[in-house]
């Protein structure tokens, strides 16, 4: 409570407000799936056509680009005053959880990370056969393109795949969940590594955390 109250908070501030209007405007112009039954029984359809998308896609856009005013503002003021590290570890936090509730954004290809560990899940080899081969509910969200491609990926991520559609079936928006917090190590490891690594060869922690982590 106290850093939101400071002056190093508010283009964290900002850009959790981007975050929301982003997340908020993915619900009609984001990926989400092609038949939504969460968007349906939410009576929220009506963002994915006509004026609603023009909304949808108004309130995204805005948000990227409120975001991305936020980042240059740290920047800015990075440069002439200095922030501290916990300022920009804090103001990560801020921009991150409102994100972590949407849904896919400008890409469908999460829904092609869990039909390839569906694959593996079910027997099948990735590196051998596309999802197509697999039939499920999965595939009704996937890009044509990837349906009938082997996979791409390197067996450690197709493994967290593998165990997340193993603990959530074919459910496209658990699996969406799940598969984004196993990727919260990895950036809390950057998080963790950035700053120290600037250190090590005379360079600023927070720029560092600017660059690495906040864009």
């Amino acid at each position: 409570l106290a850093f939101t109250r400071s002056q190093e908070a508010r283009p964290a501030l900002l850009g959790f407000l981007g975050a929301w209007l982003i997340t908020l405007g993915g619900l009609g112009a984001g990926s989400t799936r092609l038949h939504d039954p969460l968007l349906e029984s939410l009576h929220l359809s009506w963002l994915r056509f006509g004026h609603g998308l023009v909304v949808s896609s108004v309130l995204l856009w805005g948000g990227v680009v409120v975001m991305l005013l936020a980042w240059l503002w740290l920047g800015r003021r990075l440069i002439d005053s200095g922030v501290t590290e916990y300022a920009m570890k804090a103001t990560t936090w801020f921009w991150l959880a409102p994100l972590l509730l949407s849904v896919p954004l400008f890409s469908r290809d999460t829904y092609s990370y869990l039909a390839q560990g569906a694959l593996l899940r079910d027997g099948f080899d990735p590196y051998a056969v596309g999802p197509i081969e697999n039939e499920n509910s999965l595939l009704d969200n996937v890009s044509p393109i990837w349906t009938t491609t082997t996979a791409p990926y390197g067996p450690a991520f197709i493994l967290v795949a593998k165990f997340v559609t193993m603990l959530v079936g074919d459910h496209a928006v658990a699996g969406t969940m799940l598969l984004r917090l196993c990727m919260l190590p990895g950036l809390v490891l950057l998080i963790w590594a950035a700053p120290r690594v600037a250190r090590h060869v005379g360079g600023n922690g927070a720029v560092a955390l600017w660059i690495c982590v906040l864009n």
